[in-house]
């Protein structure tokens, strides 16, 4: 394939798996005040909000999405939340993840079948065509599939993803066979594959190109692009000719993305009646809106681990390398206070790289409390008894409050003689493309959320061979590989423990937080609930307006 230099370096500079993709089941969302953030309810406004209306027989009105964050890209092969919120809606894959049942259900694939642990058999459905004409067979879904293992184009964001398919090949004119590296365990090579085999039609895509196809994508899925003007909004319309493969089509003649960074101008566009689903409602807005007798506010226990990242490989910092440096940082915060104070108790304390609803989930790792005497032992230990100075860098507007959160750890550090200055808040591309390239710490404020929902990918950031990895560790490397390879369950999360405990004696990621995401929605829009993983959905979703 052609080089595609322009966008390459756009893509790259911006390609961390941070969000992904299917959590476990979840049956509904829980408030934004009040009670246990990890408990599962629901609030509507004023006296028990706006009830339902029917839902047209009929696709009919539009629903607009109000979100801080503009998607770079309209490839399918991405691994942004903002972006798959709008992909999902034009692309279609072969698998997808079940939130009800926690299987792997054939979506554009007839069945797939295991023909030995490193063979896998996918048969296509008949009948299904693209929105512009074209029909799903083998070759269709083998040029795909190559597109997805091309390092210039899918593999560009997802070859965590992807790292252990060899080959992809035709078996007949409806089958393709996947051909994987290690027998690892299959529910992660089905986890990968549920979240990038996305289906793209081979002549246009020829026809146009690399470039020509992210600005004008063409799908199998429910909606096709209309128009799009960059930091300002995304228009999209009903395909007629999605057969509900993926799930019902959204009841909607339209869907409009409406990029606002400003989360003060989100929640005014809400109020006017000018937007329907506001992404990421602040904390403080939550508890005004629910008074507010035609819209609802939503919130659901997130699954993204927000977490410090400390250097020990690109020589930002003499002290980061010191073991007993890292070991402090465990203890240096109060992460309660800090949940309190700026995020108004929406969140909870993590302990390790995953929450419960992980598999692997460590259960009896003990809390990070937060503990001067012992931040200021270690330190001592590492001959730093007045202090360390350590650089903390964070992105400004990629998550909820990063820069304020920033500016309280800087703070709170400084109280156990951790220097944390200078701090600087970076534009996210800046940021993003100077962590690829290990420039910027040796303190980094990042979140991230594993695609499988398995405590091994979340460790994928710590490998070796990672570009966002900031450290190289080849008995973590071998703990890993270890958890990965391990098909039987029980066995693998013994092997998941083995190497969460050997982290956190020698970690280079601190973990720190979970937060809820919160939302709020239009009375008018039915059938819609948030998913933990922050991408948006909109299966027969409809709209009274």
């Amino acid at each position: 394939m052609r080089r595609r230099s322009a966008w390459l370096s756009l893509l790259l500079v911006l390609a961390l798996v941070m969000t992904a993709c299917s959590p476990g089941e979840s049956d509904s969302t829980t408030t934004t005040s009040g009670g246990d953030p990890g408990e599962v309810t629901t609030t509507a406004g004023g006296d028990g909000g706006p009830e339902p209306t029917d839902p047209p027989e009929e696709p009919s009105g539009k629903l607009v999405v109000a979100q801080g964050v503009d998607p770079r890209t309209f490839t399918p092969w991405t691994s942004v939340a903002a972006e798959l919120s709008v992909t999902t809606l034009l692309f279609e894959k072969l698998i997808a993840f079940n939130l009800d049942t926690g299987e792997y259900d054939p979506i554009l694939a007839e069945s797939y079948e295991w023909v030995d642990d490193l063979t896998l058999h996918i048969a296509l459905k008949d009948g299904v065509v693209f929105s512009n004409g074209e029909a799903l067979d083998a070759d269709a879904a083998l040029f795909s599939l190559e597109l997805l293992l091309d390092p210039e184009v899918g593999g560009i964001e997802l070859s965590n993803r992807t790292a252990n398919i060899v080959s992809v090949e035709k078996v007949d004119d409806m089958t393709v066979q996947i051909n994987f590296a290690n027998a690892i365990a299959k529910s992660l090579n089905l986890a990968n594959l549920a979240q990038s085999t996305f289906m793209v039609p081979p002549a246009y895509y020829q026809e146009m190109g690399f470039e020509g196809f992210i600005e004008s994508p063409i799908g199998s899925g429910p909606m096709v692009l209309t128009e799009r003007v960059r930091d300002s909004f995304i228009l999209l319309s009903t395909n007629d000719s999605y057969a509900g493969h993926s799930g019902p089509a959204p009841l909607l003649d339209e869907i409009e993305f409406r990029i606002l960074p400003e989360p003060g101008a989100r929640v005014a566009a809400l109020e006017a009646g000018d937007a329907h689903i506001i992404v990421d409602l602040p904390f403080e807005e939550a508890d005004r809106l629910q008074d507010v007798g035609d819209i609802n506010v939503v919130s659901i226990p997130g699954l993204r681990i927000m977490e410090m990242q400390v250097d020990m490989r690109h020589g930002l910092s003499d002290a980061s390398a010191i073991k007993e440096v890292r070991q402090a940082l465990l203890y240096a915060l109060d992460r309660q206070l800090i949940i309190d104070a700026v995020f108004l108790g929406q969140g909870k304390p993590v302990n390790q790289l995953a929450v419960e609803q992980y598999f692997g989930f460590v259960e009896d790792l003990p809390a990070l409390d937060y503990d001067p005497d012992k931040v200021q032992d270690l330190l001592t230990q590492a001959g730093f008894p007045d202090g360390v100075n350590l650089p903390l860098t964070c992105p400004s507007g990629r998550y909820l409050k990063d820069r304020e959160v920033c500016e309280v750890i800087v703070s709170e550090l400084a109280k156990v003689n951790i220097d944390a200055q200078p701090f600087e808040a970076m534009e996210v591309g800046a940021y993003f493309g100077g962590v690829l390239a290990g420039e910027v710490g040796p303190l980094i404020y990042i979140g991230r959320l594993a695609p499988s929902i398995n405590v091994v990918d979340m460790y994928n950031s710590s490998l070796c061979g990672s570009a966002d990895s900031y450290k190289c560790d080849e008995q973590l490397d071998a703990l890993h590989t270890a958890a990965r390879t391990e098909p039987d369950p029980e066995a693998q999360k013994a092997a998941i423990a083995e190497m969460v405990r050997y982290d956190l004696d020698d970690p280079a990621r601190i973990p720190l937080w979970v937060l809820n995401d919160v939302y709020a929605v239009s009375g008018d829009i039915n059938g819609w609930e948030p998913r933990s993983d922050q991408v948006l959905e909109f299966w027969g979703v409809s709209a009274s307006n």
